[in-house]
């Protein structure tokens, strides 16, 4: 059996104590205290708990779907990565309330889009010669940024629904544009702001 490196160590101990408490009310203290080594042992692998955070998410639940991502199977990756958050739903509950300015959203997101850049854009790519504005980085952030708040407002709802059910929202509506999706709900875009 293979021993568990430092960084799922201190993972362990932080996911362990954010499922009982506040991401801001934990301390490194607590982290190495629950995980049985020194302070200084945190430093050698993290700079904060904000980069553990960030560590946690890019390797814990998207690490498991990075493949998926690289097959362009989206839906597939969002379900296990639904399934992932089920079973850590303390942690994951906790921590999409951390706000500010390393709040869970903006670390799921820069994650994401990481994740994006890392296999659909492996290649440099020439500018856009139409609009050189749209650039493999801002196609990445917008898509993270749509992923990102659906799991938000899914964590949000506290996981009533299924992940596959959370992952055919996202794909309804990433797959269709903002005009198609308001003449599903019955409004024709024309009249809109007319009273």
């Amino acid at each position: 059996m293979s021993k568990k490196s430092m960084e799922e160590k201190l993972a362990d101990s932080f996911m362990s104590l954010a499922s009982r408490k506040t991401i801001d009310k934990i301390t490194i203290k607590d982290i190495t205290d629950d995980a049985g080594v020194i302070r200084s042992t945190f430093y050698n692998h993290f700079q904060d708990k904000y980069e553990l955070l960030e560590w946690i998410i890019f390797y814990r639940l998207l690490g498991r779907v990075d493949v998926m991502v690289e097959n362009g199977m989206l839906k597939e990756a969002i379900i296990v990565a639904g399934r992932n958050i089920l079973q850590d739903k303390d942690f994951y509950k906790n921590a999409a309330k951390l706000t500010g300015q390393n709040s869970f959203e903006s670390i799921v997101e820069r994650c994401i889009a990481e994740l994006f850049m890392k296999f659909f854009f492996k290649n440099p790519h020439a500018p856009n010669a139409r609009n050189p504005w749209i650039t493999p980085e801002r196609i990445a952030g917008y898509y993270a940024h749509g992923m990102t708040y659906i799991f938000l407002m899914w964590i949000a709802a506290d996981m009533v629904v299924p992940p596959e059910e959370m992952a055919q929202v996202y794909v309804y509506i990433e797959d269709r544009s903002l005009l198609d999706a308001l003449r599903e709900l019955g409004v024709d875009p024309s009249t809109v702001g007319q009273q």
